[in-house]
């Protein structure tokens, strides 16, 4: 029996649809306990040479039959610590196109140490398997601003 054509036709849209996303980030710059740190995250679609000419800057249209209204693509960025159960940072990106440079901004852990943080890209569409997951290793220094600002205060 099989698919009728329509069903056929909606998966290959689905299919055709279905966001393949390369993510490259890193720590910019020292990171000091407590001060503010900074990961520069760059997305990059995978698209195929004709859908890259003809779609730069266009919204993108999820395949989603029963959501009652057109649903439009949309992207978040999160920094967590699972150990600690804590999250960083969020950032909404909506629809980013073919390219994206996003910066995250959020306070370093108080404590110096070495942190095993977790930086996920996540649709907020239906797109299961696509979101991902990626360790971030940070190594947090002493704030040595504070032992400065203790010596002040004694003279």
């Amino acid at each position: 029996k099989g698919l009728k054509k329509e069903e056929l036709n909606e998966v290959i849209e689905f299919c055709n649809g279905f966001p393949t996303i390369e993510m490259e980030y890193r720590v910019s710059g020292d990171v000091v306990a407590g001060k503010p740190m900074r990961v520069e995250v760059e997305l990059e679609r995978e698209e195929e040479e004709e859908e890259e000419e003809g779609n730069r800057g266009v919204r993108r249209r999820v395949v989603a039959k029963y959501y009652g209204k057109e649903k439009m693509e949309g992207w978040w960025l999160v920094v967590g610590d699972k150990e600690r159960n804590v999250v960083l940072k969020v950032r909404r990106l909506g629809d980013f196109g073919r390219r994206a440079s996003v910066n995250l901004d959020f306070n370093a852990p108080e404590k110096a140490g070495e942190y095993n943080l977790n930086l996920y890209l996540i649709s907020d569409s239906y797109y299961l398997g696509c979101d991902q997951e990626y360790d971030l290793e940070v190594k947090v220094e002493e704030n040595n601003e504070e032992e400065d600002d203790d010596m002040e205060e004694d003279e």
